[in-house]
């Protein structure tokens, strides 16, 4: 797991945790619910949850307290793209192209959005939400005169947050009554509709290891929001390709240097530029700081994973032999995340050349190609060899 990822979920484990408390519902929805799911694969730096506004009034004092953590909302930025709240890490770093001159708070963030009722007033919220999003992204998604007229009236008065908070409420989906067809508005889209007591009872996922609370039915989510399995969809690293994000350096840090080029036409064509510029003089300092505790990490990683894979050896290669690829999935589901964790820092947990060759295998079957030649540049390049049996018996 990267950094990023680790301030991710941990921003994600704020939210369980507070849920948790209070014994309410959220549901991973979104991006990382897709790449999970569809895709075997983590986002970095931006994740999705949808709640009732009952629920998320019951926590925000719990959210609002966590130290390290902002929340942005209607009410402390009117430029949103939307009525939401915004979970945002201070200690990292985040842009996003299309949301750059409105979200102030620029560190890696969960998304927190909030169930509607398929509703008059819910249809009229997501008309306003629309020219919202046309005015950031500059993109003409169909919406009357008469109501970019009435929003931009209604964005001059004082009132404007409390109004569309109001509005909010007014459409939201009860606690008590999940019955009936629902909605979600997320910024940049037109609004999902879901049938009949869909949220009335969660599932679950386990994402890195860790399990998060989400929508039971996965594959009806997934095709509401994206369309059939079989449609192209985009693989994690392109929207990572239009993110800019450091986890270890705030946005504060380097926020006086970048304001004067965030209106700049050329600025996100030369982002690299600049901004290996402005954290350069943090990075090496980072880097070997990172690396010298990846290596330690690492080299308890392995025994440990040894333990634990050493005595299912046969197995593991019985279900290679038998093209048993889920089980597979199941069984290394632990191994895969510690090698993501740990090859950001150049390492590969090399604990037995074996379980490593059949976990590649398996990869090349599901025609990870690509992947695996990764994992064998990282292999030879390691500085990890395999565990001697012999030494290693003490520990089994």
């Amino acid at each position: 797991m990267t950094i990023e990822q680790e301030k991710l979920y941990g921003l994600l484990d704020d939210i369980a945790s507070a849920c948790a408390k209070h014994k309410v519902n959220y549901y991973l929805i979104g991006d990382e619910l897709l790449w999970n799911v569809r895709k075997k694969n983590h986002m970095r730096c931006r994740a999705d949850v949808c709640m009732t506004f009952e629920t998320y009034k019951t926590i925000a004092s719990d959210l609002e307290g966590m130290p390290d953590r902002i929340t942005e909302n209607i009410h402390t930025n009117r430029d949103l793209p939307g009525v939401y709240f915004r979970f945002a890490d201070t200690t990292s770093f985040m842009l996003e192209p299309e949301y750059h001159k409105v979200v102030r708070e620029c560190g890696i963030a969960v998304n927190i959005h909030i169930l509607r009722k398929v509703c008059p007033e819910a249809d009229a919220l997501e008309r306003f939400e629309t020219v919202m999003g046309n005015e950031i992204e500059g993109v003409g998604r169909n919406v009357s005169d008469e109501a970019v007229s009435e929003f931009c009236a209604l964005k001059k008065t004082d009132d404007f947050s409390n109004r569309m908070e109001k509005m909010l409420i007014e459409c939201s989906l009860k606690k008590n009554g999940l019955s009936g067809n629902s909605s979600l508005n997320l910024p940049g889209r037109d609004s999902l509709v879901f049938p009949d007591v869909f949220w009335e009872k969660p599932g679950f996922i386990t994402v890195a290891g860790k399990k998060y609370m989400t929508v039971r039915e996965k594959n009806e989510y997934l095709n509401i929001h994206y369309g059939d399995p079989g449609n192209v969809i985009p693989h994690a690293d392109t929207f990572m390709n239009r993110v800019i994000v450091n986890a270890e350096i705030p946005y504060s840090k380097v926020r006086d240097d970048i304001l004067a080029e965030l209106d700049d036409r050329e600025f996100w064509d030369k982002r690299k530029i600049l901004f290996d510029g402005y954290f350069g003089k943090y990075d090496k300092l980072i880097m070997e700081r990172r690396r010298l505790d990846g290596y330690m990490r690492a080299a308890a990683e392995r025994i440990y994973l040894w333990k634990k894979y050493y005595p299912q050896k046969e197995k593991i290669k019985r279900l290679l032999r038998d093209r048993r690829i889920d089980e597979l999935h199941l069984v290394f589901e632990e191994m895969e995340s510690s090698i993501r964790r740990f090859e950001v820092y150049g390492f590969l947990c090399v604990f037995d050349k074996d379980i490593l060759e059949i976990y590649l295998d398996m990869l090349k079957t599901e025609g990870y190609r690509d992947r695996v030649a990764e994992l064998e540049r990282l292999y030879e390049d390691g500085v990890f060899e395999e565990l001697d049996e012999e030494r290693m018996k003490g520990f089994y």
